[in-house]
């Protein structure tokens, strides 16, 4: 796959789920069994807003030339990737989250590797 397809899958998943966290929090991270107060309210919508915000800088870059900033944009994927499929990991398997938390371990663990592939395996 080349990698501007891979950063506009990676842009369009992170817009999606970043807009049904910041416009529904409550219904959307319902869908994983949990119930937010005020605070989780806030919260999912700041994650909300900053799953979209990453979703913008991965469209944005998706047709970029190999640079410096195209790397720097990709470890921070990773990064990304690597502690919140982490965070997910350890919330689905201590009960936190029900079942449906093993999609987004799934879903960080695909993404993650493809982000790894772009920086250490496929070189332009």
């Amino acid at each position: 796959m080349k990698r501007s397809t891979f950063l506009t899958i990676a842009a369009l998943i992170a817009i999606l789920f970043g807009l049904g966290m910041l416009f529904m929090p409550e219904e959307f991270l319902g869908m994983w069994g949990l119930t937010l107060s005020s605070g989780g309210i806030f919260l999912g919508r700041s994650v909300g807003a900053l799953l979209l915000s990453l979703g913008v800088i991965n469209w944005i870059v998706r047709n970029a030339p190999d640079s410096v900033a195209l790397h720097a944009i990709l470890y921070g994927n990773l990064a990304v990737h690597l502690l919140t499929g982490t965070l997910d990991l350890f919330a689905t398997t201590s009960g936190v989250i029900n079942v449906q938390g093993w999609g987004a371990v799934s879903l960080h663990v695909v993404l993650g590797a493809g982000f790894a592939y772009y920086l250490f395996v496929r070189k332009p």
